[in-house]
């Protein structure tokens, strides 16, 4: 059998899951689009078919439900394995310290640790910023400069407009009161239009003289 390449056309053009054709439904196919998907995208080199993608995604939250659901229950079994490993657990330990120092001291021991993970955590976003910054970078070919970024120019220059626009214009000020729209209705032409509906009435109820 002759080698072929991992990302050959015919190899893709089914539904991994349920064998139907894709050749003609282009939807499926995630174009222009870089292999750093998320899971939910449909992957150009395995795509699967309008009926099978939404299987495909509740079987991958639910590997991941597992999976973190594992990882959480192996972390609770080390956790309790170092509790009866640690001296300071031992009954005859407690006894001698009391259990108030124990407490103190097992709260120490707490914050370290959230301490540790706390600066663990900043530096994992410091690596991550910075290797943001590096792609960008490489990307764009230069550092960058905030001053000139386009869209922000575009954005600055907008507010200009809009605050020179008020600027012109002046403060506010309430109208005069004769411009000044009113905000009640004058009762005599309330009265008015009451008279005119009585009267429209009356002649409604009235028998026409032929």
């Amino acid at each position: 059998m002759p080698l072929r390449h991992p990302e050959a056309l015919p190899q893709y053009r089914t539904c991994p899951d349920c064998g139907r054709s894709l050749r003609l439904s282009s939807e499926n196919f995630a174009l222009r689009k870089g292999p750093g998907r998320y899971p939910w995208q449909p992957s150009a080199y395995a795509p699967r078919c309008k009926l099978c993608q939404p299987a495909h995604l509740k079987a991958l939250r639910a590997a991941t439900k597992a999976a973190r659901y594992v990882k959480e229950a192996e972390r609770q079994r080390i956790a309790r394995a170092a509790i009866k490993a640690d001296p300071r657990y031992f009954p005859e330990n407690v006894r001698n310290v009391g259990a108030v120092a124990l407490a103190k001291s097992i709260e120490a021991g707490i914050r370290q640790a959230q301490a540790a993970r706390a600066s663990k955590e900043a530096e994992r976003l410091r690596r991550a910023a910075l290797k943001a910054e590096t792609r960008r970078i490489l990307r764009n070919g230069r550092p960058y400069d905030p001053a000139t970024d386009p869209i922000k120019q575009m954005i600055r220059a907008r507010q200009d407009h809009y605050k020179a626009r008020r600027l012109r214009a002046g403060p506010m000020v309430s109208a005069p009161p004769e411009i000044a729209e009113t905000s009640q209705v004058d009762p005599d032409y309330l009265r008015l239009l009451e008279a005119i509906r009585d009267q429209h009435r009356r002649e409604a109820k009235e028998p026409r003289g032929e």
